[in-house]
């Protein structure tokens, strides 16, 4: 059983104001385990390949939305579930004359995946939160491991995606410098004088402490999370108790995925998108050099909620763009944060939209456009 004792872990911790480290793809499916037998190896591996894209699928919708709209989400078949897939990677590959084994890493099409949601009429989250540091702390009965290789707890966090989720982590490697660097009872203590410089060695300004530990009967496991601020103040603790019958890889893997889950459904409705009609705005570029004007380009090029942009006009220390974008002002703005964009929204709605329903808003021409800056 699982018991919580709190609901949610907060979402405000992620608005960084630091170079991010490298996030991945909320879009991309790692580790989904096939296997199939049939009359011959090429019917396995076809059987197991369209086993793989409908369980890929089905982990992507759980992961871009909220779990109280999963039992709305689709039965999509593995056939369907392959026109939605851009790439395909087996690894791990075993074959016998009847049978088939793999990993497989599957990348979907974003729009199509966009238009299954918005057939079903569920919101869903895309913005992908910049990195945090995780540092995860073991604790039993004799020891405290936090850079050994017998930390259960770090390996069954290595054993995720830690990258292709909605708030991504980075596990430090774990060298000589980080050991001389952290010490197991600097986490314990969340010593932000220690933990905020180490953080800065992996370009990242926030830390989650996941510490374990486990009972004396090694079948009960409580966990607390503690994320750590760049202000050096711990933010909202979250605990929960894990206890069954499983031996203590399976009881730790259990626990991960409830930790992550538990830090991706915070982030999530935060930037949830319902399924609006698009929006126009333009937006001004403020900056002190060319260089800096390519680099607010090319990161709001990334952004996933735009859909197109047009520059109109670029001058010595602003440029004017106009913009096409997914979901609320907010959100939007909370996704430019992400790419260390800094986004100043005035009044977003026109004369016209809500007399006309609100369904669409229009682009009004005499709004001041709204500002953009990189964070400094």
């Amino acid at each position: 059983m699982i018991f919580l004792r709190a609901a949610a872990l907060l979402a405000g911790f992620l608005i960084f104001a630091a170079p991010p480290a490298q996030a991945g793809d909320v879009y991309a499916v790692k580790n989904v385990a096939v296997s199939a037998t049939a009359s011959s190896a090429t019917k396995a591996r076809q059987n197991a390949i369209l086993q793989g894209y409908k369980k890929a699928l089905a982990r992507l919708l759980r992961r871009l939305t909220l779990p109280e709209d999963w039992q709305r989400l689709p039965k999509i078949s593995g056939r369907r579930a392959r026109k939605l897939a851009l790439q395909l990677e087996p690894s791990r590959v075993r074959t016998s004359q009847r049978q088939y084994k793999a990993e497989l890493s599957i990348h979907f099409d974003p729009k199509r995946v966009r238009e299954i949601l918005r057939g079903a009429e569920i919101p869903y989250s895309e913005i992908q939160a910049r990195p945090a540091l995780l540092l995860p702390l073991y604790q039993t009965k004799d020891s405290i491991f936090l850079w050994e290789e017998s930390n259960l707890w770090r390996s069954a966090f290595a054993a995720q995606d830690l990258d292709n989720i909605p708030v991504p982590f980075l596990l430090p490697v774990g060298d000589v410098s980080d050991i001389r660097a952290v010490s197991p009872e600097s986490v314990r203590r969340a010593d932000a004088s220690i933990l905020l410089p180490f953080a800065e060695n992996y370009e990242a300004r926030h830390i989650l402490i996941a510490q374990a530990i486990a009972q004396e009967d090694s079948r009960a496991l409580r966990v607390a999370l503690l994320y750590l601020r760049p202000d050096g103040n711990p933010g909202e603790r979250v605990s929960f108790f894990l206890a069954d019958d499983e031996g203590t890889p399976d009881l730790l893997a259990r626990a991960v995925q409830t930790a992550l889950r538990i830090t991706s459904d915070g982030w999530k409705r935060r930037a949830l998108i319902a399924h609006d009609a698009p929006r126009t705005r333009r937006l001004q570029a403020q900056y002190e050099s060319m260089e800096e004007w390519q680099r607010i380009l090319t990161r709001l090029k990334t952004v996933p909620l735009l859909e197109n942009h047009v520059v109109r006009l670029i001058g010595r220390r602003s440029a004017l763009i106009d913009i096409r974008f997914r979901g609320a002002p907010e959100t939007f703005a909370l996704a430019l944060a992400q790419k260390e964009i800094r986004l100043v929204v005035g009044d977003e709605k026109s004369e016209d939209s809500e007399e006309d329903g609100g369904e669409k808003e229009q682009e009004n021409p005499d709004a001041d456009p709204w500002t953009m800056t990189l964070e400094k």
